[in-house]
């Protein structure tokens, strides 16, 4: 993500930089919708030892359990492959 972007975003979600980065607002299997935090390949989410690898990603965790709490479907996707496999299987087409 650019600079600009991520300023961007940033304003959108209210200053809040732990935000999810998609939105899939289709109620399916039970869950209210799709909240998905996008990684790029290779990104490692939790140390051997099972903390998280940064402060970031655990203030992400814990917004993501939030919205779990409510109802929704909320997922990490590392890499291009694991995104489009989590939202064709969320829809049904995968």
């Amino acid at each position: 993500m650019s600079f600009y972007q991520a300023n961007l975003k940033k304003r959108q979600n209210g200053g809040r930089r732990t935000w999810p980065d998609i939105f899939i607002a289709k109620p399916c299997d039970g869950y209210a919708g799709l909240f998905i935090e996008f990684k790029r390949d290779g990104t490692r989410i939790k140390k051997r030892d099972g903390s998280y690898v940064s402060d970031h990603i655990a203030g992400q965790v814990k917004l993501l359990s939030l919205l779990e709490d409510q109802g929704y479907l909320v997922v990490f996707a590392v890499g291009f492959d694991e995104a489009r496999w989590v939202i064709n299987s969320y829809l049904g087409s995968g």
